[in-house]
């Protein structure tokens, strides 16, 4: 399970966060990481939902849902990885 962060999270319409972080790669970074964190919460709440069902069909909607978010979750880090390369060199 991730870890989720708990650093503030401020809310910013599209126009103001395109003009104010254009072209950053930190804030490329920040989203990212935020979008990975969207997706761990996703799941968690997905196996709380099914939690007290018997139903295999639900169970197995659940557990697609699961592993959709982990992999989607783990390209993100990977692109994260890369990022934080390139902002080192």
């Amino acid at each position: 399970m991730n870890c989720i962060r708990s650093t503030k999270i401020r809310v910013w319409s599209g126009k103001l966060f395109r003009n104010r972080f254009a072209g950053r790669r930190e804030a490329l970074a920040d989203y990212l990481g935020y979008s990975g964190d969207l997706l761990s919460i996703i799941g968690k709440l997905a196996a709380y939902y099914a939690h007290d069902f018997k139903d295999r069909v639900v169970l197995d909607a659940v557990n697609e849902i699961e592993i959709l978010s982990s992999s989607l979750s783990n390209k993100i880090w990977l692109k994260i990885l890369v990022l934080r390369e390139l902002m080192r060199g």
